[in-house]
């Protein structure tokens, strides 16, 4: 009697942390944040909305670069510093959130910062269960313009005759485009970034779509400032790996 009645303690014990595991997950959000922004080498985010020390914490989203964070659903703020400052408040934002996978992108300049904040709703939908071949392999991916004085763009691959993208104006986004990927390192395209006006090449960036992105949801980021060849700043692209 004694060892039955421990084994349904358990049970309610195990089904009761369950049961807790199962509503923190459901009533916590993902974001993805992007650091696109101008002259800020990197920011450290707060997605709880609680007390943080900023200067204690050694996490941080350098630029070109992304950070997933976790954040509760029920009306939470999102607070971030940028680098080297640590007392210096970037934004300050009341977000309402569902349990979803959400993308915050920091961008504009130093002295006037931006965000484009979004809920991603259509995600391309890759079925693991089952066996691929080489000829499913494939990877998702999709273009924005986060360079705050570029022109309009379009964007092609370099030995294509279409574009891939036809126009492409700052604070915008493509939808997802699936592209064939395989396991050879030597699964590349190179996606040319061109005035969409002038057709001028302004940028070059070779995209692996081999193992370490093949049946993945990747963006594309334009970054820097036109017109700027070398340094941080330097106009071009950088991925952002999603799932």
């Amino acid at each position: 009697m004694y060892k039955l009645t421990s084994i349904l303690l358990l049970s309610i014990l195990l089904f009761t942390g369950c049961k807790k595991t199962i509503h923190e997950m459901r009533t916590t959000a993902t974001i993805n944040v992007v650091n696109a922004a101008i002259n800020v080498p990197g920011i450290k985010v707060n997605p709880s909305g609680g007390p943080f020390i900023y200067a204690g914490n050694p996490d941080s989203v350098k630029f070109a670069a992304n950070k997933f964070y976790f954040s509760p659903t029920d009306g939470s703020t999102i607070t971030a510093i940028a680098l080297p400052d640590t007392t210096k408040l970037l934004f300050n934002m009341g977000v309402n959130l569902r349990p979803a996978i959400y993308s915050m992108y920091v961008l504009g300049t130093s002295t006037a910062v931006d965000t484009m904040f979004r809920e991603e709703i259509n995600f391309p939908f890759i079925s693991m269960n089952k066996v691929f071949t080489t000829a499913d392999s494939v990877v998702n991916v999709r273009f924005i313009n986060l360079s705050p004085n570029s022109v309009p763009v379009k964007i092609k691959i370099a030995t294509a005759a279409t574009n891939e993208v036809d126009n492409l104006p700052y604070k915008t986004i493509t939808d997802w485009k699936v592209y064939k990927a395989g396991p050879a390192a030597t699964t590349t395209y190179s996606f040319q970034v061109r005035n969409a006006a002038t057709d001028a090449l302004l940028s070059t960036f070779s995209f692996a779509a081999n193992d370490a992105n093949r049946f993945k949801n990747v963006a594309l980021v334009i970054k820097g400032l036109q017109g700027t060849t070398t340094g941080i700043n330097a106009f071009g692209l950088f991925a952002v790996n999603y799932f």
